[in-house]
């Protein structure tokens, strides 16, 4: 049995809350996006595919994750 690989990755930068909005509802910002295909890039260097990617369901987290899986993890 191979040993579990754990990768971390946090969300890249979001835009402000709209006056009155939530938290949780922020978006990435440009910066973002273009962070999180850097990171998922550079994680894949050194990690093999995972099985399994888990992430919160905060707009932006979910934006990072699923802009990971289709740079760098097709089919996770």
């Amino acid at each position: 049995m191979t040993p579990a690989r754990v990768a971390l990755l946090r969300h890249g930068e979001a835009l402000p809350s709209a006056r009155g909005g939530r938290d949780f509802e922020r978006p990435l910002s440009d910066r973002g996006l273009l962070e999180a295909r850097g990171a998922a890039l550079a994680i894949a260097t050194v990690m093999p595919q995972p099985d399994l990617i888990l992430a919160s369901s905060a707009r932006r987290t979910m934006q990072t994750a699923e802009t990971a899986r289709d740079t760098a993890f097709d089919g996770v």
